[in-house]
């Protein structure tokens, strides 16, 4: 009977043994992997962090660019550092949108009805452009006024100019009268083109 104690006690003994090494052989199974990965895991770590710092980096390279704007916008405008700045970026905008149609209609600007710069040469002096020579028999002088025709002829010599010089505005407002004269609806787009070019 002490000897049958003895086994089950023995044999306890050993499943408990038995247990604890399957649950302590688990674990380990299961850990294993993770100490593998420490290399790898170390290896992400590092460059996440390298990123991070190149993007700190641009940050403060962006922030340096952008402080003298931020100054004339707080010095020009009220508000948070965003209001002010977005209203600083309109400014701009617009300028550029001004600067945009200098560049865009300088050369046009100074050109009469007939094409011609607003400086008048007098005889044997006579100053053209490429567009007053496509214009040349349009105008008749009455008075000292220019008065355009509305021929056939004339006709295609303004759309032609369109064509060519298509920031010129009065080719597109001879057309547009002509056409209105003539009843053709047509007249409509291109008076409205030439408003928008003036």
């Amino acid at each position: 009977m002490a000897q049958q104690k003895f086994y089950q006690k023995a044999t306890v003994q050993v499943a408990i043994a038995t247990a604890i090494g399957l649950i302590i052989a688990a674990l380990i199974s299961e850990s294993l992997p993770l100490v593998f990965k420490i290399p790898e895991l170390t290896a992400q770590i590092t460059e996440l962090q390298q990123e991070n710092l190149e993007k700190n980096l641009e940050i403060q390279r962006l922030e340096t660019l952008l402080t003298p704007f931020k100054t004339l916008a707080l010095q020009r405008y009220t508000g948070t550092d965003t209001e002010v700045l977005s209203k600083l970026a309109s400014r701009v905008q617009e300028i550029e949108t001004m600067v945009y149609t200098l560049q865009t209609y300088s050369d046009v600007a100074k050109m009469d009805i007939t094409g011609n710069p607003g400086i008048v040469g007098t005889p044997p002096i006579s100053l053209t452009t490429p567009i007053s020579r496509k214009l040349s028999g349009v105008f008749t002088d009455e008075n000292g006024q220019k008065i355009f025709t509305c021929n056939e002829d004339a006709l295609q010599k303004y759309r032609k100019v369109i064509e060519e010089f298509p920031r010129f505005p009065f080719a597109y407002y001879m057309l547009a009268v002509c056409y209105n004269r003539a009843k053709n609806e047509d007249w409509k787009p291109l008076a409205k083109e030439a408003i928008s070019i003036f």
